[in-house]
């Protein structure tokens, strides 16, 4: 078991690390669209939330966010699968 989570830690780490660069980078994107005051209508229904929005940049951060976050659940997730822990409970 041991030899099978050492053989899959370079790999997540290299698909955690990028997106979460990813992540940060759209981010960035929609902050700087916020900061130039770029104007585009936008409405965003993802995971039961749903955003309308006149600024370009707000949903560029919206999405930023979730794929953080998603990417970082499911890491966590794998990690657990493969090291035979239980899920904590929610």
């Amino acid at each position: 078991m041991a030899t099978l989570i050492k053989a899959a830690t370079p790999i997540l780490m290299t698909i955690v690390i990028g997106a979460v660069i990813s992540g940060v980078a759209l981010a960035g994107c929609g902050i700087w669209l916020v900061y130039l005051g770029s104007q585009g209508e936008a409405t965003i229904q993802l995971l039961g939330q749903n955003i309308k929005t006149t600024m370009a940049g707000i949903p560029a951060i919206f999405i930023g966010g979730v794929i953080i976050a998603a990417v970082l659940r499911a890491s966590l997730k794998t990690v657990v699968d493969i090291g035979g822990g239980e899920e904590p409970k929610e």
